[in-house]
């Protein structure tokens, strides 16, 4: 049998959660990569499904990782910002606190991230002295 990509792998995988149950597809899916030693790639093979799962229904799944509670009041601007930015229909935002940021966030998504936290600036200006 030959071994597949990860992006076919994950298109496969939506479409066969449209016809049989999500937790039998996943079993299958954890086992050919078993199968063909691809355990190590299993954050990708995520991060595949998130983005083929973007591409067909425009839902942005969006996690903020923040130094400390992210303000309430900022969270619609900043889900308007991904929205505008990527085409979604709509984001899916989850939010939680990073104890090893000093300051600002970190945006994820299947396409991109946003790095606004103190640390990587810091780490920005140690490299350039």
């Amino acid at each position: 049998m030959e071994r597949y990509s990860r992006r076919k792998l994950a298109r496969a995988f939506l479409k066969l959660c449209e016809r049989y149950p999500r937790a039998q597809v996943v079993q299958a899916l954890a086992a050919l990569m078993r199968q063909y030693k691809m355990l190590g790639e299993a954050e990708l093979m995520i991060q595949e499904i998130a983005q083929a799962m973007f591409v067909t229904s425009r839902r942005l799944p969006l996690q903020v990782i923040s130094a400390r509670q992210f303000p309430t009041a900022a969270k619609p601007a900043l889900t308007k910002f991904f929205e505008r930015q990527y085409g979604a229909t709509s984001v899916i935002a989850t939010y939680q606190i990073g104890p090893d940021l000093k300051g600002g966030f970190v945006a994820y998504t299947p396409v991109s991230e946003l790095d606004t936290s103190v640390k990587t600036k810091l780490n920005q200006l140690k490299a350039h002295s």
